[in-house]
């Protein structure tokens, strides 16, 4: 019933107040409206170029981050069209300070989230490192090598926090908790069969052993680090060199990542999942009961339109 390999079928993503599942042809938005009701959208899509490529060792890898990012954004678009809840509400102070503007406290929240992400991205990623670079040049007789190996560790742990911050932003946030809702059903899927309940859902934990976005910041991390070896005046030095390394990066480890995804508990490939499940927890987020109903809504929806297409098939067959 719930097998690994049935599971690797399953493709989801968190959008707007809900989750996206795909399941086989059966592509199912499932969001929480306004009236506090379920909508949800069915659509028959083939993926035949995308499994086809999905096959091709180190391509594979490279395309990886760009499906992930394409399905962030679809979802998001689908959800769009459904009219999502405004789940935040604002306290008084906010409310009133919205009807000044005219707009809605989810507005403003958006509105504060799209000016500290690039203060955050400036403050991590720039500007803790440029001043670790500082502190370390006023010290006599350090070595260059060691200067750079140790900028290289606070650019990545700056990859580390601006992710972590940026997900405690109040409208990322609540992505990121449809995302822990998106897990806890997949791993319910594996647990308990196709016949995912609430409870069992709940049950479950919220990281999965397949996550798009702890590959993509595992690949990030690898390429600051390859890129430390590059030498001025190189073809690779420039924004054009770390754009090549990062998809390099992408290419070679995803190569080694997937049988480790792939490989059953217990085994110890399974156990080397750890550091993926360290990074998920720094985007992965516990939701509320709520969103898990949202979430099993859009599974169910998936999983029933695809197998009445392969029904039907069958029986036209």
């Amino acid at each position: 019933m719930g097998s690994r390999r049935a599971l690797s079928g399953i493709q989801g993503v968190p959008v707007a107040e809900g989750v996206r599942f795909r399941i086989g042809t059966a592509t199912v938005c499932a969001v929480r409206t306004e009236s506090r009701d379920i909508a949800v959208h069915v659509r028959q899509q083939s993926h035949f170029l995308r499994r086809t490529l999905g096959r091709i060792p180190l391509l594979r890898g490279a395309l990886r981050p760009l499906w992930a990012l394409n399905d962030l954004l679809g979802g998001l678009n689908d959800s769009a069209a459904l009219e999502p809840q405004r789940a935040i509400r604002g306290k008084r102070i906010s409310k009133r300070f919205a009807e000044l503007f005219r707009t809605h406290p989810q507005t403003l929240a958006a509105f504060g989230s799209a000016l500290l992400l690039p203060l955050i991205v400036a403050c991590t990623m720039l500007g803790m490192p440029m001043l670790v670079e500082w502190l370390l040049g006023m010290v006599p007789d350090l070595p260059r090598a060691l200067v750079n190996g140790i900028c290289c560790m606070f650019r990545m742990l700056g990859v580390v926090l601006c992710t972590f911050m940026t997900a405690r932003l109040r409208v990322i946030n609540r992505l990121c908790m449809y995302r822990g809702a998106m897990g806890k059903v997949l791993n319910a899927y594996e647990a308990y069969g196709e016949e995912v309940t609430h409870e069992e859902a709940l049950l479950s934990s919220r990281l999965t052993d397949r996550s798009d976005g702890a590959f993509v910041l595992a690949a990030a991390m690898l390429s600051i680090a390859a890129y430390a070896f590059v030498r001025p005046g190189t073809p690779l030095y420039g924004v054009g060199g770390r754009i090549a390394i990062f998809f390099a990066i992408c290419a070679v480890l995803n190569e080694f990542i997937l049988p480790v995804e792939n490989a059953r508990p217990g085994t110890t490939l399974s156990e080397l999942r750890a550091p993926l499940h360290l990074l998920q927890q720094l985007f992965t987020i516990e939701p509320h009961n709520q969103m898990i109903e949202v979430a099993v809504c859009a599974f169910h929806t998936a999983r029933d339109n695809d197998l009445t297409r392969n029904r039907r098939s069958a029986e036209g067959a």
